[in-house]
């Protein structure tokens, strides 16, 4: 049950799952597996009030914890990524020092599990900053060369100090942190206030979620690390940042509020920063997706562009929005973990993620390359998975709310991604196999076969629910009632309808079988009969290719488009960012150069200080 006994009981029992480790491999796995369980049933099959943790009285600060409405949400989906991937990590690791990252990962899926069962603003800072210390400590664990951990806690802490200065500026106007306080009272804060409150709260989660220009510390913080740390990075830490601003739009400040405030001259500025900014970030990310070889790379580059239609719902300004959002989440949130566990079993047996060093893997490991496909197609929002569902409601969204620049940019962005996910099929499961790869025993042990199996589970969920997805969005509608009590959706079994358009999946999923059914008979009953060939069996330029001759095409893989888009892919976020840091490297050389032992840097040092003080003082005059 949720209350102060889970907060122990699990700190007590992750704990024991490190000091077990080093005893034995089986009673560690056991024990991971049965706390995993104990989070699952205490969070999600029971349903309490939550509990306090008193921090400072004095202050009436406390950590509040609490299991309702959107948040629980957000739980739920961290426990379903958490499972598949505690699977893959148990099966992954062998050695004693993979204790301490056993270790590290379970505490943050049990401190994220917290966050988002935060009541109040403080409490919600801790988790953030507690997970944000434990993420650099794992990603300096594997890179300790490229100082990747430091890109990643530089930009975090600017993030965290944004956060924190907002919460102050509510505090001193409210004089409360608890959600459902604020929401009652955020007409205390001046507009002027509210203005920089709202600026400084979305600044702290456009870092956490990657938005375009401050996205600059993911792509070596995922490279950098554990491959099964991504896949959590990816489905459930980057939605910490939406989880955030869905807290700030719909429970601190109403949303037509922030619409309002944010409106000049007529324009709306809140909403075309958002459509505009994130369906920019969704096509750049899918640029950048499409240029990369590493398949690490490619996911890393997918998820920011995913994560960009998620911040572009949030300029829609329309009933759906909110809709939007926790669709394209929850479907990204699937789909990441799908991909990124099979890329991690394929790393663990292959000790590869470059696309150059794999391909031919459908020969080897049949299943998992049905496992990607799926998840690919969903990602691709092609019917009849539930990637088509997500979608089909932003498109609407768009479409509904006038947003038509931002709609183009989004479906060019949607368009380009088939580009990068069939690079992701081509280059790992076609072509022709690595002779080291085709030796390998890919199913060595029993849990080679339960990873395999495990991994299957969340495709298999994407066909039912792309099928017949009126139970998700029957509970996705519960759980977003408080904050959104009259979407203006007609939901009645399989059929879901706006004011412009109805969608039903069944029928759809039906019409597509029958096509592709169709299609497989005719082409079977008129293709010649096969001859089976060896891999090598060609030729080019009539000379017949021996087994040394390289012919993988990753390194040239979409070259024409490339060379078109390379004014965008040239890194000038890079640029920007090494432009930022050599002004302030300028700035502490001329400070160098003032040699306090010198009588002229003492006296123009004693007359800064001097102008500083008479500022203050007027100031407070």
């Amino acid at each position: 049950m949720v209350n102060v006994l889970y907060f122990y009981a699990m700190i007590m029992s992750i704990v024991l799952i490190y000091i077990i480790g080093d005893i034995s491999k089986i009673l560690r796995n056991i024990l991971a597996i049965f706390i995993f369980l104990y989070s699952l049933v205490s969070t999600v099959f029971v349903n309490e009030a939550g509990f306090t943790i008193n921090v400072m009285k004095s202050m009436n600060l406390n950590m509040s914890f609490s299991y309702s409405g959107i948040g629980t949400f957000f739980v739920i989906l961290n426990h379903i990524a958490f499972g598949v991937i505690l699977i893959n990590i148990l099966n992954n690791i062998n050695k004693k020092r993979d204790n301490g990252f056993l270790f590290n990962i379970f505490l943050i899926f049990y401190l994220t599990t917290l966050l988002f069962m935060s009541s109040n603003l403080f409490t919600f800072f801790i988790m953030w900053e507690f997970i944000s210390i434990l993420i650099y400590f794992n990603i300096g664990i594997f890179d300790k060369k490229e100082n990747s951990g430091l890109k990643y806690i530089l930009m975090n802490a600017l993030g965290g100090m944004s956060l924190l200065l907002a919460m102050a500026m509510i505090f001193n106007f409210t004089g409360t942190l608890d959600f459902e306080r604020l929401s009652s009272l955020y007409y205390l804060i001046p507009r002027s206030q509210a203005i920089v409150i709202i600026l400084l709260f979305t600044f702290a989660m456009l870092i956490k979620s990657a938005f375009w220009g401050l996205h600059t510390w993911v792509k070596d913080a995922y490279m950098r690390s554990n491959t099964c740390f991504t896949a959590y990075m990816s489905s459930v830490l980057s939605k910490i940042g939406i989880f955030g601003l869905i807290l700030l739009f719909y429970k601190i400040f109403p949303y037509d509020y922030v619409i309002q405030i944010f409106t000049f001259y007529n324009i709306q500025f809140f909403r075309i920063f958002f459509t505009i900014g994130g369906s920019i970030t969704a096509i750049l990310a899918t640029i950048m997706a499409i240029k990369e070889q590493n398949v690490k790379a490619i996911l890393t580059y997918s998820s920011i562009a995913q994560v960009g239609y998620i911040i572009a719902s949030f300029g829609l300004g329309y009933r759906w929005s909110i809709i939007s959002i926790m669709t394209i989440t929850t479907v990204h949130l699937l789909i990441k973990t799908s991909l990124f566990s099979d890329l991690s079993f394929i790393e663990y047996k292959t000790g590869q993620t470059d696309g150059v060093e794999l391909g031919g893997l459908i020969k080897v490991i049949p299943f998992t390359f049905v496992s990607t496909l799926i998840s690919i197609i969903a990602l691709a929002g092609i019917v009849p998975l539930m990637g088509f569902a997500a979608k089909w409601i932003y498109f609407e969204n768009m479409f509904i709310s006038g947003h038509y620049i931002a709609l183009i940019i989004s479906f060019l962005a949607s368009t380009l991604a088939f580009l990068y996910c069939y690079k992701i099929l081509s280059i790992v499961f076609l072509g022709i196999i690595n002779e080291k790869n085709s030796s390998i025993n890919y199913f060595s042990s029993l849990g080679d076969s339960i990873v395999t199996i495990v991994n299957m589970i969340i495709p298999i969920a994407l066909v039912i629910f792309g099928f017949y997805p009126y139970p998700f969005f029957r509970f996705m509608f519960e759980k977003i009632s408080k904050i959104l009590p009259s979407a203006n959706v007609f939901l009645s079994g399989n059929f879901i309808e706006s004011s412009i358009g109805y969608w039903n999946p069944l029928n759809i999923a039906t019409i597509v079988v029958i096509i592709f059914v169709s299609m497989f008979i005719i082409f079977v009953l008129l293709m010649r009969k096969p001859r089976k060939v060896s891999q090598y069996d060609i030729a080019m330029s009539a000379e017949p290719v021996r087994s040394h001759n390289n012919l993988h095409y990753v390194m040239n893989f979409y070259d024409g488009f490339l060379e078109v888009v390379k004014p965008i892919t040239s890194k000038s976020s890079k640029r920007f960012y090494g432009k930022i840091y050599g002004f302030i490297e300028d700035i502490g050389d001329v400070l160098r150069k003032l040699h306090l032992n010198s009588l002229t840097s003492k006296n123009i040092l004693t007359g800064i200080i001097i102008i500083v003080l008479i500022i203050v003082i007027w100031s407070a005059v």
